[in-house]
């Protein structure tokens, strides 16, 4: 498993902190959920603010239904597709 750096760790404290201003906003936030690169940037060219990706999303994105065993290597590979590919 790769190292957290300092950088990395100072990006996700900022996306964590973005995240709980949305979340406290008063409208309500609607977060499509991914399952790959494509789909997580055709919703944010439509200007979703947030993105999430669930078992089921990951599962698809290699073929598999949810509840199937995805690995953890595979989680988290795809994972890091899906938010390196958007800026939300």
């Amino acid at each position: 498993m790769d190292e957290i750096t300092p950088d990395a760790l100072e990006y996700a404290n900022a996306q964590s902190n973005r995240l709980r201003d949305l979340i406290l906003k008063p409208k309500t936030l609607v977060m499509p959920g991914a399952y790959d690169g494509l789909t997580a940037r055709l919703f944010e060219d439509m200007g979703f603010e947030a993105i999430q990706c669930t078992s089921g999303g990951i599962a698809a994105g290699f073929g598999y239904t949810d509840g199937e065993v995805v690995t953890l290597e595979e989680t988290l590979h795809l994972s890091k597709v899906i938010a390196g590919s958007v800026t939300v």
